[in-house]
């Protein structure tokens, strides 16, 4: 029972908040949003977007977690000013039906940057992989800033249409 507890209790606990959020909170968001958020955006957008999308949700299912060295606690402060800035960006953005943050790509773009802190939070606190790997942090903050870049232009991409 041990062995089972030890692979679950990984760093993808610190994923579902977000993935929570956007489940629960995705009917709630301005149609720009939601109607054609992925119509006219270029496959390479896409697909870069989708691929380091899904290997940030999926690569922290092989991170134990441990949050014993100061760096580390530092990283979990990080996430969870993080993830604070990223509900307050969704509450800001359904709060703004009327539309009038559309003059802003800062506000606009809100729920595709911030990520960035939260996702810096996981990247600090990690340390290894379950199995023998070259991994280190680095590639999951990489990781992490590739993803937000692909997320901000294809939010640009959508801004420039409105």
């Amino acid at each position: 029972m041990l062995f089972l507890k030890h692979y679950l209790a990984n760093m993808f606990l610190f994923i579902l908040p977000a993935l929570i959020i956007n489940v629960l909170l995705i009917d709630k968001l301005p149609s720009v949003y939601t109607n054609d958020f992925w119509q006219n955006i270029p496959l390479t957008i896409i697909l870069g977007e989708n691929i380091t999308r899904t290997l940030i949700i999926l690569l922290p299912i092989f991170m134990p977690i441990s949050i014993r060295t100061s760096i580390k606690k530092v990283g979990f402060v990080i996430y969870c000013l993080g993830m604070l800035l990223y509900i307050f960006s969704w509450i800001v953005t359904i709060g703004n039906q009327s539309g009038t943050w559309i003059q802003n790509f800062i506000s606009f773009s809100a729920m595709a940057y911030t990520p960035l802190v939260w996702l810096m939070g996981i990247g600090m606190m990690s340390e290894r992989l379950y199995m023998r790997s070259p991994y280190r942090p680095w590639m999951y903050l990489m990781l992490s800033l590739v993803f937000v870049i692909f997320h901000i232009y294809h939010t640009l991409i959508v801004y420039w249409r409105i």
